[in-house]
Formats: structure tokens, C-alpha cells, sequence
């Protein structure tokens, strides 16, 4: 039912399922699409997470090392972003509608949910998440997540996330953290990046005080101006002051291996972009907390078996390039129905449905793109789905 790049009902799911499994498993008939919605409602989010936990673990043992200037630790990327919900009294209750600063007059229709996820930029792959109201915030979010993610992780946050408590906290659990700061010459940012950008310096080492008192810690981090280069700036860019805060300050990291760690935060971004338009997470099937639940772990799921697939078709090419996402979606699907097949036919049968999934995995060698550094693109919603136009979420 949740097959990015294949919307569909129950009817037509359930079509699928029995085209997939129906000769496996000795089914007389397709499943009954009401039959199979309540079915769903006897399925635990537990259980769902189970299947998520094993591919999880499949993909771990596909992908190799992490390379670059942190070899082998993985870059984790942390970012929240609006999901809109059915209307339903479960779902206003639990998650809530936008109101006025009142809280009387709606502002939405719909309710939203607040996602906060983590994922592995260079592999692609999803790590934890959470689904709060949406006026919980990210950071409190985030400081519930940490204990999830691996332990020699270098965590890459945007703006939105310096606090003294959050770096505290990812200090004290040994992770590190590449950070931009709020960078404002008429106020705003933390006293000791003001005091850095009025020294006019590219970069200096300081401590940071975290806690108060007796019992406050003293963190040494490195702070990175961003500097421009000749000409004008690409389009949709605009010289903005951009300071970036790192931990690791013994890793003997040049100011350009810094920024360009935290450019690779761009990667979840791209994959919102992946999750909402290609994978039409929006597109829920169910009004119950429990369901939305269910699909959002079946997406991810999708993404972290589409990643391995992905990451062998770029193998293949022996070059530095990205997948087409459409396209490794697609190969997504051909490779699980191959496997049912191959499970449950043999000879010519079997044979033509792997066929199939080779095929689409050298459609995604052909129609990989070369890797292009500095190009860029306007953060400019093209389906805003009842969000303002003047301002869009992830």
C-alpha cells in the first residue's frame, strides 16, 4: 500500500499483496480490502518497528566505510519539518490545528504533526525519528533522540538547534556536532560568535561556558567564518554571514573540510523533498495515530531497502554520482516482487521476474547523475498542500 511512486487504494494494494505472495502462501484469492483494514488495526507499531530494525541491520552490512575527513563515523543530520494529517477527532486531539495567537480561531484545516527525524546523509538511510504535536519544539525533540543514534556519530544541525543544553547534552554522550550558528551583526547570536565576528577573524578556538556555577562545563569548540569567493553570488543566493561550530577541535579539520561538513546537511533536505513528493507521505490511508504510525514506519522501511539498492547501482558505475530517486524507487519494487517470485515459482517464471529487476537496476546506472559541486537550487515550495506561501516547512 505505501509503494513511493505507486499511489494506491486498498483494493488495488491488495491486488498487488496477492500477485506478490497469493502463490506463495496457497491463497485462494485476493484479499478483501475491509478485511485487510481491519487487519491493520490488530498490527502493533512494535511489530512494525521490528521489520524496520531488520532492514535496518540488512542495510548496515551493505554499505562500507564512511570516508572523507571523519572516516568512519557516520554523518547524522538531524531537521524537522510539518506533516499534515487527515482530519479526524483522534488526530485534532493528539496533534492539534494551527489557532491564532488565541488559540480560538483555526488557521488550518487539517492537523499537523511535527517530524523530527535523523539520517545517515551519505548512505541515505533513516536512523530514529519522532512525530510530536506540532507545537512541541525540534530541540526538546532532538534531546530525546540522542541516545538513539550511534555513538561515534558527528552530528550535523542547522540554526535552529544552539542551545547551551543541547550542545551540553551532545558533549556529555561523546558525540560531536558541526553546527551553524546564528550569525547577526545587529544582535541575536551567542556572545562569543558576536565577539568572533567583530575580531574580523576566519576562525578561532574558544570555550563555552554550559550550566551555571560551580557545576558548569567549559566545552573548547571551533568557530568557522564562511568566507565568499570573487564574483556574484549563484542565483537565489545572497552573501549571508554564516559561522559554523564544531567539537572537533584536535581533528586538525581545515576551515573548508568544516563548512563542507556542514554542507552535507543539505542531504535531508533532499530526502523531506524525496519523502513528500515522490513518496507522497501526505497521502496517509488511515485517521488513527496508530496508522499513521504504521505508514510512516513502512516509508522509512522503503527508503533504507531503496538506500542499499541505490548505493550498489552507483557502485556499479565506478564514479562519484547520484541516483535518480524515481528511478531506484522503481527498482525498489521490482527487486522485492523478483524476490516473491523467485520464492515461489522456479524455471522460466522465476527467471523473467529477476530479469525485470536487473533491468531496473541498469535503468538506475543509466539515468544516474554526475555530481556537480556548487549548484543550487531556490528553497521555494512548488505543492505548499495548505501550507502559507510565504513560508514553507523543510
Amino acid at each position: 500500500m505505501v509503494m513511493p511512486g505507486r499511489p494506491g487504494s486498498y483494493e488495488q494494494s491488495c491486488g498487488t499483496l496477492f500477485d506478490w505472495a497469493g502463490m506463495r502462501f496457497g491463497w485462494i484469492s485476493s484479499p478483501d480490502p475491509a478485511g485487510f483494514s481491519r487487519a491493520r488495526k490488530r498490527l502493533t507499531v512494535r511489530e512494525c518497528m521490528k521489520v524496520f530494525t531488520l532492514a535496518s541491520a540488512w542495510a548496515a552490512k551493505n554499505f562500507g566505510q564512511v570516508a572523507g575527513p571523519v572516516a568512519g563515523r557516520p554523518l547524522v543530520a538531524v531537521d524537522g519539518t510539518i506533516l499534515h494529517l487527515p482530519r479526524s477527532k483522534g488526530l485534532v486531539n493528539r496533534f492539534g490545528v494551527p489557532t491564532d495567537s488565541l488559540g480560538v480561531k483555526e488557521l488550518a484545516h487539517y492537523p499537523q504533526a511535527m517530524l523530527v527525524s535523523a539520517w545517515d546523509v551519505v548512505r541515505r538511510v533513516p536512523l530514529t525519528w519522532r512525530l510530536t504535536p506540532h507545537k512541541v519544539g525540534e530541540r526538546d525533540t532532538f534531546l530525546t533522540m540522542l541516545k538513539d543514534l550511534p555513538s561515534n556519530a558527528v552530528l550535523l544541525l542547522d540554526r535552529g538547534y544552539p542551545s547551551h543544553e543541547v550542545l551540553e547534552a551532545i558533549v556529555s554522550s561523546g558525540r560531536d556536532v558541526v553546527m551553524r550558528m546564528v550569525a547577526s551583526e545587529a544582535g541575536g547570536s551567542w556572545k562569543v560568535v558576536a565577539e568572533f565576528l567583530a575580531s574580523n577573524a576566519p576562525r578561532a578556538v574558544v570555550e563555552i561556558a554550559c550550566g551555571k556555577g560551580r557545576k558548569a562545563k567549559r566545552i573548547k569548540v571551533l568557530l568557522v567564518r564562511r568566507t565568499f569567493r570573487p564574483g556574484r553570488p549563484g542565483r537565489h543566493q545572497s552573501r549571508q554571514l554564516m559561522v559554523v561550530m564544531t567539537t572537533m577541535v584536535e581533528a586538525g579539520l581545515s576551515d573548508d573540510q568544516v563548512l563542507d561538513l556542514y554542507a552535507k546537511r543539505w542531504g535531508i533536505e533532499t530526502l523531506y523533498r524525496d519523502l513528500k513528493s515522490l513518496a507522497d507521505v501526505e497521502g496517509w490511508h488511515s485517521k488513527t495515530t496508530a496508522g499513521i504510525e504504521q505508514e510512516l514506519i513502512a516509508l522509512m522501511t522503503w527508503f533504507t531497502v531503496s538506500a542499499v539498492i541505490a548505493h550498489t547501482a552507483q557502485a556499479a558505475t565506478g564514479h562519484a554520482v547520484r541516483a535518480n530517486s524515481r528511478r531506484v524507487f522503481e527498482g525498489t519494487a521490482y527487486a522485492i516482487e523478483a524476490l516473491f517470485m523467485a520464492a515461489a515459482t522456479d524455471g522460466r517464471t522465476s527467471e523473467l521476474f529477476i530479469g525485470r529487476a536487473n533491468e531496473a537496476l541498469r535503468r538506475i546506472e543509466k539515468w544516474a547523475n554526475k555530481q556537480r559541486l556548487g549548484r543550487s537550487a531556490s528553497r521555494k515550495a512548488k505543492h505548499p498542500y495548505a501550507r502559507s506561501t510565504e513560508k514553507s516547512h523543510g
